[in-house]
């Protein structure tokens, strides 16, 4: 939510907050509504408003406003909680609002702001988070790491020297003499270089001195900017932004900060801006948009993102949008889940396939994206783009102090986790068939088969263990798609053509 005006901003919501806001520890009913290709997988209950998250290797460091909540993701599809650190409830807009959005850590310290104070928090340990120094007088909405997180920005401006983490210091402001309107969240897009989401945007350069970063770039902002990212370390086309705007028009289609935009970034160092390409807004005639109190709010780029790809994005009441941006930047909505009784405030990619939001009525909902997934634009030379948390990304931070965690397994090819019959001869209903292999650790949890791109059969649990067959093909020669996925949430696809077999071939071999 806005950062600005937050006492004013309180005063207005509270009253609403306690007619309509579930008790702190209510969960809501599982599932929702939702378009094919994104699946609710199960709910997972919090102690407290889910605000949001950060994925930090294996680790998910979740905040409500009461607790910090440490889980294992390492099989996302059945998350461990590991860890949890309760606060004092110092906020009295904590039943309208909660904190900390957009918690930030790079997997040693945990930085979190509430009540006049920001606090360092110690979670190298991550079945004991504890407080290890404070810095009063720092409070701001949102607080990013930066510089591996030896200093903190402020969403309004404060910076805090973190290098001795048991006693920050505060050491200035990034904004004073920029002449923002609005201020709401600091993005790290490239170790040391930074993308505010304010009003109008700007791209500061805090290599040299962090107390005194450089101008790089001014973008012109479209309404209030709540959050903006330039993934693939400043490298993409594509920078990305959004903005957040309160009803009670349907949908906030009618407010020009109630929208998700794409941004051209090429020649910005020439011209010392980005373009502005396209702007998604969900209208009253779209799945789902009924009036809104809250409308957009946080966003995430899929991990294979590069020059367009997948986009999801938080809603609230309307729960979360899965957008797709082409490779010229051109925005549409592929998908959408509306949760029962939600307020959708963010979410996260776990792996490619497993999404997490984060509901501040519900939870924390796991969904499965079953669709396609773009192929991501080549890099300039032909270079593939470093995978999400690989040395040098952002998110990939210094590992915390013991023994290190196990590496991610790889992506599996197909041929790991199962079989199929060979295309290289005609095949019938009889002869065709997909198994599974046998695997221990990480067994197939889910097959599921496409004919000619239409939806064929699905099957999960034990009944993968058995030949998955199909009672009927096509007559004539079709494409079969399969997409398997794992306990743990890895996945393979493959696609093979198959030639039925015509009734004289068939005949014969009965």
């Amino acid at each position: 939510m806005p950062g600005v005006g937050r006492g004013a901003f309180f005063g207005v919501v509270c009253a609403l907050a306690v007619a309509v806001a579930t008790p702190a520890h209510a969960q809501g009913p599982v599932g929702g509504i939702s378009t094919p290709n994104l699946e609710h997988v199960s709910l997972v209950p919090l102690d407290g408003r889910a605000n949001g998250g950060k994925l930090v290797g294996k680790y998910l460091y979740v905040t409500t406003g009461k607790t910090l909540e440490i889980l294992d993701v390492s099989e996302p599809l059945t998350p461990v909680r590991v860890g949890k650190l309760d606060f004092e409830l110092l906020d009295g807009g904590y039943l309208a609002t909660g904190y900390q959005e957009d918690v930030d850590s790079d997997g040693r310290f945990l930085i979190r702001s509430d009540g006049g104070t920001m606090s360092v928090v110690d979670v190298r340990d991550p079945a004991k988070p504890a407080v290890m120094g404070t810095l009063d007088g720092v409070d701001n909405h949102t607080m990013s790491c930066i510089l591996g997180c030896t200093w903190v920005y402020g969403s309004e401006g404060d910076i805090a020297d973190v290098r001795d983490p048991t006693k920050p210091v505060e050491a200035g402001s990034w904004s004073d003499a920029l002449g923002v309107s609005s201020s709401h969240d600091v993005t790290e897009v490239s170790p040391g270089i930074v993308l505010t989401a304010t009003e109008p945007m700007f791209l500061l350069d805090a290599r040299k001195d962090p107390r005194k970063p450089v101008v790089l770039a001014e973008i012109p902002a479209v309404g209030f900017v709540h959050g903006a990212a330039w993934p693939d370390q400043m490298n993409d086309d594509i920078a990305l932004a959004g903005g957040e705007a309160i009803g009670p028009s349907p949908a906030c289609a009618d407010d020009p900060s109630s929208t998700f935009q794409t941004w051209d970034t090429r020649n910005w160092q020439q011209t010392k801006t980005f373009k502005l390409i396209d702007e998604y807004k969900l209208r009253p005639l779209d799945d789902g948009a009924t009036a809104s109190v809250w409308c957009t709010h946080w966003f995430d780029h899929h991990p294979s993102f590069r020059t367009g790809g997948l986009v999801t994005i938080s809603w609230y009441e309307q729960g979360v949008r899965l957008l797709s941006v082409a490779r010229d930047g051109k925005i549409s909505q592929t998908g959408y889940y509306l949760p029962h009784g939600g307020s959708v405030w963010d979410q996260k990619w776990i792996t490619d396939r497993i999404l997490y939001t984060f509901d501040h009525h519900r939870g924390i909902d796991i969904l499965r994206y079953t669709g396609e997934i773009p192929a991501p634009a080549p890099r300039p030379g032909g270079s593939p783009a470093p995978a999400p948390g690989s040395p040098g990304t952002p998110g990939a931070q210094p590992q915390p102090a013991g023994p290190p965690a196990p590496a991610a397994p790889a992506r599996a090819r197909f041929g790991d986790l199962a079989t199929m019959t060979s295309a290289k001869r005609c095949v019938t209903a009889k002869t065709l068939s997909v198994r599974a292999r046998r695997r221990a650790g990480d067994p197939v949890a889910e097959i599921v088969v496409r004919v000619a791109g239409k939806f064929a059969k699905r099957v999960r649990g034990a009944a993968v263990a058995k030949p998955v067959r199909l009672a009927k093909l096509p007559r004539k020669r079709f494409t079969l798609r399969v997409d398997i996925v794992t306990k743990s949430g890895q996945n393979a696809t493959t696609k093979r053509a198959f030639t039925p077999c015509g009734p004289s071939r068939s005949a014969s071999k009965r």
